[in-house]
């Protein structure tokens, strides 16, 4: 179905919901970013997206549940309109890592610096550099695991131990996305804290459920995880090394061993807490959604280089 049709149901539904809200001014104005939808065809996938999503489930849910959704629908649709001029997700490399790695917390293994490297950082929503970066991240493969590491200075750690599964992404902690099944968009997403606390679970991309379905019973057995405070040159900081098991993806589940030329997609946030409650998701590229902004995952490919 074409974006025209999607954009011409959501505007009838709008219409009517205008006139029996005795045209709110949230409704309107959502009708006119609609009209202005209907000029951008389907080079546009968040809105093809989000014109399904959305039409359903103001089909569905009742009018006062709705209200809330409809405020919060027009600041995400602005933010769609813009995106054919976001940058778009970008191809990398990952390469082979040929010697051991110990997962302590300390990088100063020789294959780590053999390793994809990004020291670039964007806050979530903006498409700028940030101009004093303060994460440098490292992500490697062998035949059993991704390896990713992440250095991160920051002179106020909040972080405590913490149940698994819990809400560790209300600490200071680093998020790893991880897609291997990029054709039906099933991807983990583990988040762990400089005093090794761990959330992992397992997502879909679901339009009749919102932007992802989320199984937070899914543990991924195997998982190993290294992390460390340190002090250099009078700055305080964190690192955390994580080794994540292929054989929890489907794909490798069955000792399908990875092979060169192999794809798929991932993406690195940190987010950064402070003292006086204010936190700041960080991503090695662009995201204009948040950290599940799938469309941006970096698209990578298993080299032995």
């Amino acid at each position: 179905m074409k974006i025209k049709s999607y954009s011409f149901m959501a505007g009838i539904i709008l219409f009517a919901l205008s006139l029996q809200l005795k045209a709110e001014p949230w409704v309107l104005k959502a009708g006119k970013i609609i009209k202005t939808a209907k000029k951008q065809n389907d080079c546009n996938p968040r809105l093809k997206d989000f014109m399904a999503r959305k039409s359903l489930k103001i089909m569905k849910k009742e009018l006062r549940a709705f209200t809330w959704e409809a405020e919060e629908a027009e600041q995400i649709l602005k933010k769609i309109l813009k995106s054919p001029d976001w940058p778009k997700a970008v191809c990398k490399n990952i390469p082979f890592i040929k010697q051991p790695i110990i997962i302590d917390g300390i990088i100063n293994e020789a294959a780590w610096h053999n390793a994809l490297l990004f020291e670039n950082e964007f806050k979530i929503g903006e498409k700028n550099k940030r101009k004093n970066p303060q994460t440098i991240w490292r992500i490697g493969w062998n035949k059993k695991y991704i390896f990713v590491a992440a250095k991160c200075f920051d002179a106020d750690i909040i972080a405590k131990k913490e149940a698994r599964d819990s809400q560790i992404y209300k600490n200071d902690c680093i998020e790893v996305f991880l897609m291997v099944d990029t054709r039906f968009k099933n991807y983990w997403e583990i988040i762990i804290n400089p005093a090794g606390s761990i959330f992992d679970a397992m997502h879909s991309v679901n339009l009749r459920r919102g932007p992802f379905l989320s199984r937070v019973e899914q543990t991924m057995e195997g998982l190993r995880i290294g992390y460390k405070t340190f002090r250099e040159n009078k700055r305080n900081g964190y690192i955390i090394e994580v080794a994540i098991p292929l054989s929890e993806f489907v794909f490798y589940s069955r000792n399908n061993l990875p092979l060169l030329g192999d794809k798929l997609s991932f993406m690195l946030v940190r987010i950064d807490k402070s003292k006086d409650a204010l936190e700041e998701l960080w991503a090695i590229r662009p995201l204009l959604f948040g950290s599940h902004d799938t469309y941006n995952f970096i698209k990578a490919t298993l080299t032995e280089k």
